[in-house]
């Protein structure tokens, strides 16, 4: 004999909105995900997933009072049953994760200047500091630290001198102009007497990686220029900066473009070999200049020979808009280094690197309502996320942005890693790969990560501003 609907009472409507609240809160703050969480992160992960929880909770109670027979006349035990497994679900998650990992913060680093160097106290002084070799004085006034610090990390002491141009914000009013500074600088430097003419595209704040620019310059002996155009000055993960991605987009393909009309007026003997760089925000802006639903067709009508993506967002679904056969898509760095010169295909024009454990990568607003696929084949594949970590519907997208920031902020100066957002310790054998040069050896590769390992080391002691 069944129980009476009328015996089973009625769970007033706060009690199923607590209920699911804070099972949802329980789950996004205890449930592992990707990185460790401090315990900061675990109060913000819990009011994002109490937030949640109270959606849920709302949403149901809605259900619940349109619904007519028989759900209706079941309100009532509905509404305790579903409170029940809210609040037995919390439980149990709690019970199960509550000793989970908790970072520690890792103190800032501080770098002594080497014996005899000048120390850059202001933006100001740098400014008017005289411009590298390889680079223009003209514009240098107008362009804040990202700018300069692109510029004043060239390399020097090479068989030949490198060439760097940076077009900041300063230095037009509109992305036209800004364009044409470039291309102005680029032949007043001889840029394009060079064998190679790498196109970096800045991240969200307008940083180049210096390191991946450096090393190419080492690699190719100093026969190489580098241009970037800055499209904006926030961070990355600013809601500004993901608002700016159409202009980073459309600029970024006017320079490739003004580019490769240059280099076609040049007799086909002396034309250099164009190459594309993007990391990070800057990847994936770069991907949609160059690419569209015909795959890697774009590179041949702007002239691009090869590109290097690293931890491009996977909010970018890249990979489903290019053939297999173009690209060469590394995970981990021991997969990295196991390919040679040889493995490359003439058809596959991008190496398309990411780290195993990098939540940037695996930023995906599809994994709000579906599981992702990198949830899969976590016991055949080293890829160092937690076997406990499972798929909840709105937590692990919650999760995974935190894991973002935190992924992002990982990254120490001098202090290289494999790991998470880093990627300096890739990027000589990437680069190699990436851009045509000959298989290097393992001391060679070494050397070239020793060295501008050190170069960033001593860049940060002597500015502090940086």
């Amino acid at each position: 004999m069944g129980i009476p609907l009328a015996s089973i009472p009625r769970v007033p409507a706060w009690g199923l909105l607590a209920a699911t609240a804070a099972g949802g809160a329980a789950m996004a703050a205890l449930t592992p995900s990707i990185m460790p969480h401090s315990s900061k992160d675990k109060l913000l992960l819990a009011g994002g997933g109490l937030a949640l929880g109270a959606a849920v909770g709302g949403a149901t109670l809605g259900v619940l009072r349109l619904a007519k027979s028989p759900l209706g006349a079941a309100y009532g035990p509905v509404r305790t049953a579903i409170t029940a497994v809210a609040l037995l679900g919390s439980a149990a998650v709690v019970a199960t994760h509550f000793s989970s990992k908790t970072s520690t913060p890792t103190p800032p680093r501080t770098y002594t200047p080497p014996p005899g160097s000048d120390v850059i106290e202001t933006i100001d002084e740098q400014r008017a500091l005289p411009a590298p070799a390889g680079t223009s004085q003209v514009g240098r006034t107008l362009m804040d630290s990202r700018g300069l610090r692109f510029l004043d990390t060239i390399m020097s002491g090479l068989p030949e001198q490198p060439i760097r141009v940076y077009a900041g914000l300063g230095t037009g009013a509109n992305p036209e102009e800004r364009v044409q500074f470039a291309i102005d600088r680029m032949h007043e430097l001889g840029a394009f007497d060079k064998s190679r003419i790498v196109i970096a595209q800045p991240s969200g704040s307008g940083f180049v990686n210096q390191v991946p620019i450096q090393t190419t310059e080492m690699l190719a002996d100093g026969d190489v220029a580098t241009v970037a155009l800055q499209y904006g000055d926030s961070r990355s993960f600013s809601v500004d900066s993901i608002v700016a991605r159409g202009v980073a987009i459309e600029q970024h393909r006017q320079l490739i473009e003004a580019v490769h009309a240059e280099i076609e007026q040049l007799p086909p003997g002396e034309r250099p070999d164009l190459y594309l760089y993007g990391e990070s925000l800057g990847g994936w802006t770069a991907q949609d200049a160059v690419t569209s639903e015909g795959g890697t067709t774009g590179f041949d009508e702007l002239g691009v020979k090869r590109a290097l993506w690293v931890g491009t967002p996977g909010l970018s679904h890249w990979n489903e808009r290019v053939p297999a056969e173009n690209t060469i898509r590394v995970t981990g760095l021991d997969q990295l280094e196991q390919l040679s010169a040889a493995d490359v295909d003439p058809q596959e024009r991008v190496l398309e690197f990411k780290n195993p454990d990098d939540a940037v990568a695996k930023l995906d607003l599809r994994s709000i309502y579906s599981r992702p696929e990198w949830l899969e084949g976590r016991d055949s594949d080293p890829s160092r996320i937690s076997p406990d970590q499972a798929w909840i519907p709105g937590i692990t997208f919650l999760q995974t942005g935190l894991d973002t920031y935190n992924a992002i902020a990982a990254s120490k100066p001098g202090e290289f890693g494999a790991a998470a957002h880093d990627y300096r310790l890739a990027h000589p054998k990437a680069i190699q790969l990436a851009y045509d040069f000959p298989d290097q050896t393992p001391e060679r590769l070494e050397q070239i990560t020793e060295q501008t390992q050190q170069l960033e080391r001593d860049y940060f002691a002597t500015h502090p501003q940086a």
